[in-house]
């Protein structure tokens, strides 16, 4: 999860909660890093350089359980912003449909028609073995 926090003076409180607005105990499985960042912004018809902090919660071990709605809440001595990011499940994808083996040349080729991929992009392994053998290649 990462937030671009624009705050001239550096803000002075950070909570990063989560849906039931409990916030986010840092340590084994959340991270927090802070680091300095810059972007281009258009202020009053002319292009500036905006200092600011980029603030990214490392999730180590992605589970059902960290499917959430996380809220930054970021204050300095003008105010208070939020800004809220869900992570989301796109569900486990089908498997493919009417896969088809054709002998060619020195091999074989493979092809199928995807099916529901999940929500993401997909990568694909083929296994292959002769006849009677145990070991897949």
């Amino acid at each position: 999860l990462v937030v671009n926090i624009f705050s001239i003076p550096k803000y002075t409180k950070l909570e990063v909660l989560d849906g039931r607005s409990q916030p986010i105990t840092f340590g084994s499985n959340f991270r927090l890093i802070e680091e300095n960042t810059s972007v281009m912004d258009r202020f009053l018809g002319t292009e500036i350089k905006v200092i600011g902090y980029k603030i990214t919660v490392k999730i180590e071990r992605l589970t059902n359980d960290n499917i959430d709605t996380y809220t930054f809440k970021v204050k300095n001595d003008f105010g208070q912003s939020v800004h809220m990011i869900s992570v989301l499940s796109a569900g486990t994808p089908e498997p493919p449909l009417n896969v088809t083996v054709v002998p060619v040349a020195n091999g074989a080729r493979v092809e199928w028609t995807t099916n529901f991929n999940g929500g993401f992009k997909q990568s694909f392994f083929v296994e292959y073995r002769e006849q009677g053998d145990k070991k897949w290649e």
